[in-house]
């Protein structure tokens, strides 16, 4: 793969064919991802238009409330069963079940929200590298499912760029979850890793007609089987329907050519802790069964479902304000930022879990920063982006 000028690489069909609107018809089918035996929760609504979550309320004093006035057009929606007891370790709280490595305190909102200005900056302001269909040539509402929806800015935003359109954001976690959003969004608590079932709570063999699957760095997050997840995906798929993976690559690679026209290779000299982290983190991984660099075999996973039109298109990032394009600085500006506020949530817990103390973890973590800061202009990371349409003749 050979980035062009604007340190762009790509591999498969071009956008165009990947954005393809050969849509098939039929009812649009409500989605939801249920645990089995798990309550439903219920909905409230909300008059104020604040994306402010009130924290003040646990999760189970949420009362339903319904509030006919929706003149402001936003409503605030919660489903679920809850977040069990959280787990407190390394200054961080995590998801009760100790399956998540990724913590889910503010911490974690802060990096989430800087990691969603760095993909918009990738996309040149758009929501997708998918180019998804009109709404107003189909014949249904856009029906998006959004996988790891994380703090819902996403899923909002979408919400608010295709009012028309039917989108549902799904996360295992509470916490960071929104209560005031489009009244066209909904979030709901629920595992991905179980079968996905309609609203009602039926697990029947029934297609959700989904239009797009939505997939944005569930590194650490929990999901175990990708091929399953997509598989899942396909099959809930309207014929025509596309899913896109993303994720940051915090991984340093170096340009060969300073015209951005070489390929890239993982740099050593001078990035000694970086190397050392991203050595200790690929045994780890394999310790504690989480793909920490799942990406790379995105592309060949959808296609072994039965995607078609795979594509895979790679933003390389400098890991600090450089380049003479302002656009490239900024990126790189945000991608040192969500190295800083990421390192810390990443490393902690699955270090801890493969024996390692607390302080050896930080000292790796601050030894990589300053490494980080001293040539960061002459390496990169990488934005990563696969899409894939189901057939439309199945």
């Amino acid at each position: 793969m050979v980035p062009n000028a604007a340190g762009l690489e790509a591999s498969g069909q071009t956008n165009d064919d990947a954005g393809s609107q050969g849509y098939g018809h039929g009812p649009r089918g409500e989605v939801h991802v249920c645990r089995p035996g798990a309550a439903q929760w219920r909905s409230s609504h909300m008059k104020d238009r604040s994306r402010t979550v009130n924290r003040k309320k646990s999760v189970g004093d949420r009362e339903q409330h319904i509030d006919n006035d929706l003149d402001d057009g936003y409503s605030s929606v919660s489903s679920g069963d809850g977040e069990g007891n959280l787990i407190r370790a390394n200054g961080h709280t995590y998801h009760g079940s100790g399956e998540i490595f990724l913590p889910n305190d503010e911490s974690e909102r802060a990096r989430l929200e800087i990691q969603h200005s760095l993909f918009g900056l990738c996309l040149d302001g758009k929501l997708t590298f998918t180019t998804l269909p009109d709404p107003d040539v189909l014949d249904h509402p856009l029906s998006i499912l959004d996988i790891g929806a994380g703090t819902g800015i996403w899923a909002i935003e979408m919400g608010e760029r295709y009012p028309t359109a039917r989108i549902r954001g799904i996360d295992v976690s509470t916490t960071l979850l929104p209560t005031a959003v489009p009244p066209n969004v909904l979030f709901e608590v629920a595992d991905a890793n179980d079968p996905w079932c309609t609203i009602d709570g039926g697990c029947e063999e029934t297609s959700l007609n989904l239009d797009f699957v939505h997939i944005r760095n569930i590194v650490g997050g929990g999901v175990r089987d990708l091929k399953r997840l997509f598989q899942q995906a396909f099959d809930h798929l309207r014929p025509g329907g596309q899913i896109e993976v993303s994720e940051v690559r915090n991984r340093w690679f170096l340009f060969e050519d300073a015209e951005l026209d070489g390929d890239t290779k993982d740099e050593a000299d001078g990035l000694e802790a970086c190397q050392e982290l991203v050595a200790n983190f690929a045994w780890m991984a394999e310790k504690v069964g989480v793909d920490f660099d799942p990406i790379t075999g995105v592309r060949a996973l959808l296609e072994e479902v039965g995607f078609e039109r795979a594509v895979e298109m790679s933003d390389l990032v400098p890991f600090a304000p450089a380049g003479v394009d302002e656009r490239m600085r900024h990126k790189g500006a945000q991608l040192a930022l969500l190295i800083e506020y990421g390192l810390e949530n990443y490393a902690l817990r699955v270090f801890s879990s493969c024996g390692w103390k607390e302080e050896d973890t930080r000292d790796l973590i601050r030894r990589v920063l300053l490494e980080n800061k001293r040539v960061g202009k002459r390496t990169f990371g990488k934005t990563t982006f696969v899409t894939g349409r189901k057939p439309t003749s199945i």
